[in-house]
């Protein structure tokens, strides 16, 4: 008996090990892969000019160096386009995070006519692609006249193209990137909150807006923060709405158009470095945000989980 009952504990033990073992090689296998492209653009922006033209030199730089990122950062006006963009992306998550949350709860909580057919507009805005009203959005954001109270007062039409105001606006208006995504997830989480409670509080005398800042709003902190985190890291690099407003306006997404002017005034010699110079840029586009969602990581999934999109 005794031998028995050690062998299945050894038999016990061996599995055991195996499967650990199977589940940790597959996901370093899984890291690696997401993993792989950073590591490879990150090691190649450490590269000198001898390693680049080292047939010998694939990944591994012999003599590293971060001439490169001085090179970039003082070509590209880096550190003013990480300001505009930081302003512009807490800006315009800071809007979204409003107004998806007054919209979300309205949908969740108050029954009205026409309510379900508000709702599916929300989600035929997600599968709606943007290129097929970026003319109109443009020539709205051109010649900008909310409610045509300019025209009415005679007033010339204001151009809030190739500055922060076009996205701020379409961040009030519900408009923005993503934006029916942030409804659907804030809609899911109030549809979860227990309607006793709101009831409740009516019955103590509390209005609507006390209802709504009081007690949802307290409800909905880790959704709004995962909101936030999802519209500042799209509005970060996103590159449809830069392109189109933004010419002379300076954000990160179109850094990379200025990298031809670092070459062809202080690189020359170095012929086809510029691959080199796309890698630098794009590690230093990303490095903020990878810093952000290191500190805010846990408060993402936290969101998710509650959002009510997940069993």
């Amino acid at each position: 008996m005794k031998k028995n009952w050690i062998r299945r504990l050894n038999f016990g033990m061996v599995r055991n090990g195996a499967v650990n073992i199977v589940r940790y090689v597959f996901l370093i296998g899984i890291s690696f892969i997401i993993l792989q492209p950073f590591l490879v653009r990150f090691l190649s922006s450490l590269m000198s000019v001898n390693d680049v033209y080292d047939s010998m030199v694939q990944y591994i730089p012999r003599e590293p160096s971060l001439e490169n990122y001085q090179a970039v950062i003082e070509g590209t006006g880096y550190f003013t386009a990480l300001f505009n963009t930081t302003f512009l992306s807490i800006g315009c998550a800071l809007l979204q995070v409003l107004i998806c949350t007054c919209v979300g709860y309205g949908l969740a909580k108050f029954p009205f006519r026409g309510r379900t057919l508000i709702f599916c507009l929300v989600v035929f805005s997600m599968v709606l692609p943007p290129q097929t009203f970026f003319i109109s959005l443009y020539l709205n954001m051109r010649f900008f006249d909310p409610f045509m109270i300019l025209s009415v007062l005679g007033l010339p039409k204001l151009n809030i193209v190739d500055g922060p105001y076009s996205l701020l606006v379409l961040s009030l208006t519900g408009f923005a990137f993503k934006n029916g995504l942030y409804v659907i997830l804030m809609r899911q989480l109030f549809k979860g909150v227990p309607e006793e409670i709101r009831e409740a509080a009516e019955v103590d005398g509390a209005g609507q807006l006390r209802i709504f800042f009081r007690i949802m709003f307290p409800t909905a902190r880790n959704m709004m923060v995962t909101i936030f985190l999802l519209s500042f890291s799209w509005q970060w690099t996103d590159t449809f709405y830069s392109s189109l407003f933004f010419s002379n306006f300076k954000v990160l997404s179109n850094i990379l158009d200025s990298l031809s002017s670092i070459r062809i005034e202080g690189l020359t010699s170095f012929g086809n470095f510029e691959t080199v110079l796309v890698n630098t840029a794009s590690i230093l586009v990303i490095l903020p945000l990878m810093a952000l969602f290191l500190v805010a990581q846990k408060k993402l999934v936290q969101g998710i989980e509650h959002s009510g999109l997940v069993g």
